[in-house]
């Protein structure tokens, strides 16, 4: 019954993944902009820019124009990234605020752009680090997430075929 709902429906699934046991800080900015605002295609641009950012929107009748969800490594990462959205916003009059973002709120999907920059993380075991640290993801890790983030039915055989383990 559920196969027959889930392709009735074109039922898709999306992993929830916990980027707090990545390693990874939930940011949401607000930002105002008191003089003439982007439009919507210079935001985008920005936002795709970005893989910190993983979601974007427009708030309309209130004090801000925008609301970005980011995920950063730290405090400091969250200025950094504020830093980066004033440059790329540079021709606009822009202020921007940020305040720390916990998931207990609701669930955000991430982007594969996000996902993508996990590779940096992947352990490869050398003679001077043969345990991976905290953050450190495995390539089996990192191709289940990455695979599971497009489509949360993946069944792990193929993903294991797709990526060569055995």
């Amino acid at each position: 019954k559920v196969k027959a709902l889930e392709k009735k429906y074109k039922i898709r699934y999306i992993a929830e993944i916990d980027t707090e046991k990545l390693g990874f800080l939930n940011f949401v900015m607000l930002a105002k902009f008191p003089g003439k605002a982007p439009d919507y295609n210079k935001v985008m641009e920005v936002v795709e820019s970005l893989p910190q950012i993983q979601f974007a929107a427009a708030m309309t009748g209130g004090e801000y124009d925008y609301l970005f969800y980011a995920l950063v490594e730290t405090n400091l990462q969250a200025t950094l990234l504020t830093m980066q959205l004033h440059k790329k916003f540079g021709e606009f009059e822009c202020e921007l605020h940020m305040v720390p973002f916990y998931e207990t709120y609701g669930f955000v999907p991430l982007r594969d752009a996000f996902i993508d920059t996990l590779k940096e993380r992947i352990f490869k075991r050398q003679k001077d680090s043969i345990t991976k640290k905290h953050g450190m993801i495995l390539q089996r890790e990192f191709a289940v997430l990455k695979e599971l983030n497009k489509d949360g039915s993946a069944e792990f055989t193929e993903i294991d075929k797709k990526y060569g383990f055995d």
